[in-house]
């Protein structure tokens, strides 16, 4: 056997076929690794566009609100000075007493953030735009919404 080279030749051919088979094994892990990057990338974007399309229409809610709220502290600037002049009611002025009654509030849409938190906030692979994110929405957006529902006071018993 060792003069015809067989054994050489079959130990040869079995060291091909295992690398074979470890050089496919490692293909076949890099194409899941690629594959799993890209999965991660679509949910990352999706995430994002999600969050991105929030804070758009919030911040055409806060607009909006301004807007409101000034039309509506005009109102109450009227009717001070309805009382420091004691003028005659008018129809204008029943109007700014219906205007200085609404009540505009922040309606802050949060489903796309609940989404990213659990999912992770990891999904959001740069670690500055992750921060700013929770950020505001964690300090941000409550300091709005505690300011627009302030603490009751009283006396405890």
């Amino acid at each position: 056997m060792l003069s015809e080279n067989r054994l050489t030749r079959y130990l040869m051919y079995s060291i091909g076929e295992i690398l074979l088979i470890v050089l496919g094994i490692l293909l076949a892990l890099q194409i899941s690794e690629w594959n799993e990057a890209r999965k991660l990338q679509q949910t990352e974007f999706k995430i994002l566009t999600a969050l991105h399309e929030d804070l758009s229409k919030t911040l055409q809610d806060v607009e909006k609100d301004t807007h409101l709220n000034r039309v509506s502290l005009q109102s109450v600037l009227n009717i001070q000075d309805y009382i420091d002049e004691q003028a005659s009611l008018t129809d204008s002025l029943l109007l700014d007493f219906e205007i200085a009654a609404f009540d505009y509030k922040l309606y802050d849409l949060q489903a796309a953030y609940k989404s990213l938190q659990s999912k992770g906030l990891e999904s959001i692979s740069e670690e500055a735009l992750r921060s700013r994110i929770v950020f505001f929405y964690e300090s941000s957006v409550r300091c709005l919404t505690r300011s627009e529902n302030p603490p009751k006071w009283g006396h405890r018993r």
